[in-house]
């Protein structure tokens, strides 16, 4: 096993990874340090995501409300949970539209081990159709020349990372499904042109090197839609 097949496994399927992934762990310096800071990422994350609510609030809430002698009790218990949304809004909502092109771009650079993928094989359809589950992603058609499908974390959220072959070269697209945008914003920086294109239930980045992957974007943005 190579860094990349390691790396790719441990995006896409931690749970899986066999004795020929922990042999290479053991024997490699730098996918020993890649896999302990992915599971220190996910751990941070999980973490964040379980968010605490004081001791005692909703009964404080609630205290509050009738002393104020409203004839809505059910009030403050609504106020009480709009808190705790608020709370997780306020954790996870600290992102903007304007931020996302550079978060692509900086997560292709977290992920610079795909940029230029060794790999000439395939993904059968159905191991890439069970990755996309994971992320609620279905497909209306089949797509082809994908040579490589996993999950990662995105701006607080699980996302889809492919790499496709392309005439072109490989093309990076991200299923983006808690990132909705009004409208397509395209890429072109340090190098990389693409575009973030709004489809049904989120939206798709597709960014290849050098050129505009417009095929590879016309095949996704028609493919592609979110499990509601």
């Amino acid at each position: 096993m190579n860094c990349i097949d390691y790396r790719r496994l441990i995006t896409s399927e931690p749970a899986h990874a066999g004795t020929e992934a922990k042999a290479h762990r053991l024997s490699c310096q730098s996918c020993a340090a890649f896999a302990e800071q992915t599971a220190q990422f996910d751990a941070r994350l999980k973490q964040a995501m379980s968010i605490k609510v004081p001791a005692g609030l909703e009964s404080r809430v609630m205290l509050a409300a009738t002393s104020q002698k409203t004839k809505a009790p059910w009030l403050a218990a609504a106020a009480a949970v709009l808190l705790v949304i608020g709370a997780g809004l306020f954790l996870f909502n600290s992102y903007t539209d304007e931020d996302l092109p550079g978060h692509v771009i900086e997560h292709l650079y977290h992920e610079a081990q795909l940029l230029v993928p060794t790999a000439t094989e395939l993904v059968p359809a159905p191991r890439l159709r069970q990755v996309l589950a994971r992320t609620g992603v279905i497909l209306n058609e089949e797509v082809q020349s994908v040579v490589h499908a996993g999950v990662c974390y995105f701006r607080g959220h699980l996302v889809s990372h492919l790499v496709v072959n392309s005439d072109n070269g490989p093309v990076t697209v991200l299923l983006l499904p808690d990132e909705k945008v009004d409208e397509a914003t395209e890429i072109d920086e340090d190098g990389f042109r693409g575009v973030i294109m709004p489809v049904r239930g989120g939206s798709i980045a597709v960014i290849g090197s050098g050129s505009y992957p417009e095929k590879v974007e016309r095949i996704f943005t028609r493919a592609v839609e979110w499990q509601t």
